[in-house]
């Protein structure tokens, strides 16, 4: 017999289990296995915004803001103007990717991707319309 921590579970070695039709069930999640929720991270919306910038990596998902200053990068700050985006030009955050990951970005008809790293270097202020 093997060792119970070849089976990955705490109680030892259990059979799997079937349903009527003999298909395999799933084997229950242990409390020792469960993760813990992730805690939340402060919702820099939250507070008044009267002539407080933020980046636009920190804006949730649905929020509409106003562009403040571009990213310092040449490349990447000719890119944004070549598609309309300058300081004073209203964007929304349509979704937001994974932790880390990229911005779906909209402005008018424009819809465009941009990387967490390139967003943090975007200064935004909340738009008054």
């Amino acid at each position: 017999m093997l060792p119970e921590s070849a089976h990955g579970l705490a109680g030892g070695w259990r059979p799997l289990e079937q349903d009527q039709g003999g298909r395999f069930l799933p084997p229950p999640l242990s409390s020792a296995r469960a993760m813990p929720p992730k805690p939340l991270e402060p919702d820099p919306w939250a507070a008044p915004l009267e002539g407080r910038a933020v980046t636009l990596h920190e804006v949730p998902a649905g929020r509409r803001v106003q562009i403040v200053s571009l990213p310092s990068h040449p490349h990447l700050r000719e890119r944004l103007k070549a598609l309309g985006i300058r300081p004073g030009v209203v964007v929304q955050v349509v979704r937001r990717g994974r932790p880390g990951g990229i911005l779906h970005l909209a402005h008018g008809p424009l819809e465009f991707m941009l990387r967490r790293e390139h967003a943090a270097e975007i200064q935004v202020v909340a738009d008054q319309e």
